[in-house]
């Protein structure tokens, strides 16, 4: 799967509040996916490099003509969570 283009969307859950990505991808641009743990890390990540800039990190992540990454197969947390290594490919 090639990330094209992403942006942090927020769910309250009563009082928890919980941030996460959802991305678009290259293989087929009508269609998102929205990303567990793993890949809030590497949204992170990325943020960090642009001051939180969600605009300027999608801008040089389409420059770069996206990222490649493998979803890996999932593993069960010990309380109870499905948990989806990622692999970036580049």
């Amino acid at each position: 799967v090639t990330i094209i283009e992403f942006d942090m969307l927020s769910k309250r859950n009563g009082a928890e509040l919980t941030t996460f990505p959802t991305f678009a991808f290259a293989e087929d641009e009508t269609k998102y996916f929205n990303g567990g743990t793993s890949l809030k890390k590497i949204v992170d990540e990325w943020l960090q490099h642009f001051e939180g800039d969600i605009d300027a990190c999608n801008a040089a992540l389409k420059a770069a003509g996206g990222c490649k990454i493998r979803l890996l197969p999932s593993i069960r947390t010990g309380n109870g969570n499905n948990f989806v290594p990622v692999e970036v490919l580049g």
